[in-house]
């Protein structure tokens, strides 16, 4: 008898379904180049799980915020893409812009999943743009921004941070 392969796919968490999320946002913050290059000037040492409830908790009531998340046919989640669509009043247009994007190594073929939700998500709330990230100084930097200019993705504008 052969095994079947766990069936994939990608839906929008409630608010109580957060705490099933915690160990991707924590991997992903192992990951970030905040936890790697920055080392000692980062203030945090591990992700701030409370922070991260009252924000988010804070704009998916406000209805700008959403949650996504990779998950087999099991309840098992493999993914999170964590984003808000917002108005820049820069620009003057709507932009929906990811916060947090992680898939673990084994389902990392699916990640793409999560972004076409997020991209459809924020169409519907009127975004004009999707804005991605990637940190800097990170290994994994030449690779993302392959993919990214692959999915039509242009380079728009670089953040600075400097500790105040």
């Amino acid at each position: 008898m052969s095994k079947t392969k766990p069936q994939i796919q990608v839906r929008e968490l409630h608010v109580a379904e957060l705490p099933k999320i915690r160990h991707l946002c924590e991997a992903f913050w192992t990951d970030a180049v905040l936890a790697q290059s920055w080392g000692d000037k980062v203030k945090a040492k591990v992700f701030d799980w409370d922070l991260f409830i009252q924000q988010t908790v804070g704009m998916m009531g406000a209805g700008i915020c959403t949650v996504f998340a990779l998950e087999d046919d099991k309840g098992q989640m493999h993914g999170v893409l964590v984003g808000s669509a917002m108005a820049d009043y820069t620009i003057g247009s709507v932009i929906a812009r990811e916060h947090i994007w992680f898939v673990d190594r084994k389902h990392r073929l699916n990640a793409l999943l999560l972004l076409r939700k997020f991209m459809d998500w924020g169409k519907g709330r009127g975004a004009d743009y999707l804005c991605v990230g990637s940190p800097c100084n990170q290994g994994a930097v030449p690779r993302l921004e392959r993919l990214y200019k692959k999915l039509g993705f242009i380079e728009w504008y670089k953040l600075y941070c400097k500790e105040i």
